[in-house]
């Protein structure tokens, strides 16, 4: 379930910003003075497809803080943070680590728009900063996007992640990854009023101190509401596993699967 969450809260703020740009364009207010900051709060409820009186269920609510700032001359810092709050079993709340980082516009051919991020992680969570003695990392993510039309837009966006840890084994005895190479494509359709349909599917690699290798998928699939220029509301699938069947050899990718999906909704508000 943390793996599912993992991908629904970057599928919602990173690939779905895309969508939520789409969206704001057409409800967006005319105002005097545009203002130079912005933050978002947001609340993501995720659920699996376990019974509910099943051991297996899992339900937890994820709240998040995104404050951004117009730097001027196209470049604009961002920072976010984040905690989850199980709604079963012993109702513990489990605080996320942050980040801070910087995108921009670097190029636009036509309808092609190409973008680049770099962000810091601040490990404040007990199994980053205490269990991985994770100290930082850094990310980059360019980010490639196409008007088709109006209505359709595509995007692609590769990832290059390095971790700096402590120990290049975990206190619990795993190994820690030392870096992370990612691959996110990203359809999204904005031709009906209020409401973007969005579509992502995600492959990562991750590779360990030691030279060990790991994969991980995930799809999504999502409708975002914006019934205010301010507030946004998601409702959505999203799965998120290891692409190896128990044998460590087959492979076995699926869209759906009752032990492993999810189903999540969000709520967000941009002051």
């Amino acid at each position: 379930m943390a793996l599912v969450q993992l991908f629904i809260f970057f599928l919602l703020v990173g690939t779905s910003a895309f969508g939520a740009e789409v969206s704001k364009n057409k409800t967006e207010l005319k105002t005097k003075e545009k203002k130079n900051y912005n933050i978002t709060f947001g609340s993501v409820l995720t659920s699996s497809l376990h019974e509910l009186d099943s051991n297996d269920h899992q339900l937890s609510n994820e709240f998040s803080i995104s404050p951004t700032f117009d730097l001027g001359s196209g470049y604009t810092l961002f920072s976010s943070i984040a905690g989850t709050k199980d709604l079963k079993g012993e109702r513990k709340f489990y605080m996320g680590d942050g980040s801070v980082g910087i995108s921009t516009t670097l190029r636009k051919f036509g309808d092609l728009t190409i973008t680049g991020t770099s962000a810091v992680a601040i490990p404040l969570s007990e199994g980053t900063k205490d269990i991985q003695t994770l100290r930082t990392s850094l990310t980059l993510i360019p980010s490639f996007k196409y008007s088709v039309n109006k209505e359709i837009k595509v995007s692609y966006t590769p990832s290059a992640k390095l971790n700096i840890h402590e120990f290049k084994t975990s206190l619990a005895g795993s190994s820690n990854t030392q870096y992370q190479l990612g691959n996110t494509a990203a359809f999204v359709y904005s031709g009906l009023d209020w409401v973007t349909a969005v579509a992502t599917a995600t492959y990562l690699r991750k590779f360990t101190y030691r030279g060990n290798t790991s994969d991980v998928y995930a799809f999504s699939q999502s409708l975002t509401f914006t019934p205010t220029p301010a507030t946004s509301i998601s409702i959505g699938h999203a799965i998120g596993a290891n692409p190896l069947q128990p044998n460590g050899i087959e492979q076995e990718i699926k869209v759906f699967d009752e032990r492993k999906s999810s189903v999540f909704t969000g709520f967000s508000f941009t002051y």
